[in-house]
Order: C-alpha cells, then sequence, then structure tokens
C-alpha cells in the first residue's frame, strides 16, 4: 500500500488495521464470519482483499476513518485458504479448502469473475509469477505446480456456462 498500514484478520470476524506511522489503531469493522486470508491490492491504491471461512471474499478501501466494504463475492463452499494478487495485471486468485482457484479481474475496486479450475488437492499458499503469466500453487498434499494463465497463450476468461476452464498445469513437485 501507499500508506504505512499493517492489517490484521482472524476469528473474532473482524478487520483491523493500524497506521504505523502515527502508532494508532485505525476503527476497525467486523463481519459474520472469521477471516482467514488476506492481501493488498493495486499498489496506487489502499485495497485490501480478505478471505472469510464461509467462502466469502470482501474488498475492502481503507480510509482513515476505517475499511469501507466496496465488493463481495462468494467463490468458494469452505473456508478461503489463500489468496494471490498480480498487480500488472490486476488478477485476483482465490483458493479453498474445496479444491477450487478462482481468477478475478479487479477493476475500480470491483470484482470481475473470469474463471475457476479444479486442482487435486486443497492449496495452502500461492502466488504470481511477476509478469503474472503464471500461478505457482502450493497444494495441502505436497504438490507444487505451475498454472499457465498467460493469455498470450490462451484466454483465462472463461466462455462456457459455469466459468469452468482447463488450464496447462506443469507439476513440478509431488
Amino acid at each position: 500500500p501507499t500508506a504505512p498500514l499493517i492489517a490484521a484478520t482472524g476469528d473474532d470476524c473482524s478487520v483491523r488495521l493500524y497506521n504505523i506511522a502515527t502508532n494508532e489503531t485505525v476503527p476497525f469493522t467486523s463481519f459474520t464470519s472469521g477471516g482467514t486470508c488476506m492481501c493488498w491490492g493495486p499498489e496506487n491504491l489502499l485495497t485490501l482483499i480478505v478471505g472469510f471461512s464461509d467462502g466469502v471474499i470482501r474488498v475492502l478501501h481503507c480510509t482513515e476513518t476505517g475499511p469501507v466494504l466496496r465488493a463481495v463475492a462468494k467463490p468458494h463452499t469452505v473456508s478461503v485458504n489463500a489468496l494471490a494478487f498480480c498487480s500488472s495485471r490486476n488478477l485476483l486468485a482465490t483458493t479453498s479448502n474445496d479444491s477450487t482457484i478462482f481468477l478475478f479481474e479487479l477493476k475500480n475496486d470491483q470484482l470481475i469473475p473470469l474463471s475457476f479450475l479444479r486442482i487435486s488437492s486443497s492449496c495452502s499458499s500461492m502466488l504470481f509469477t511477476p509478469n503474472g503469466s503464471r500461478l505457482i500453487i502450493f497444494e495441502t498434499d505436497g504438490t507444487v505446480s505451475f498454472i499457465n494463465i498467460d493469455p498470450e497463450n490462451d484466454s483465462i476468461k472463461s466462455t462456457g456456462a459455469t466459468f469452468e476452464k482447463e488450464f496447462p498445469i506443469m507439476t513440478i513437485c509431488k
């Protein structure tokens, strides 16, 4: 973020911000389920994306008076495990214990669903390569894979009725 903020979430259903420049806590926001993961959005904005235990993701804009809700989606059926944001392409990836990964475009603090894919087990962590052409996933069974989401080789937006799409996956460790 462009401001000196630290963010936290947890089982208490809150999203809290702390301003490290002023040593002050920013007023917090509470939701109906516990927070499980978070990531910062576009570098030039104060956008925080938070995953929750009920499968919901929320996009928050951070202000001096606290987080302001900008968008909500429920892509997953169970707890969100990890989020990854690619600032060069404004892509958000979400994953859950339901063994799915959803891809969204984040545009003007709104979530635009692009596609989803199924993976062999739940994912504990993930990150985009710097240019955003691949998503590296770390599954709970020890598998590490690269998912090719390069738009020059394959459109990431599903053209089907369900948003489900198959992507080239290369497993590098199992």
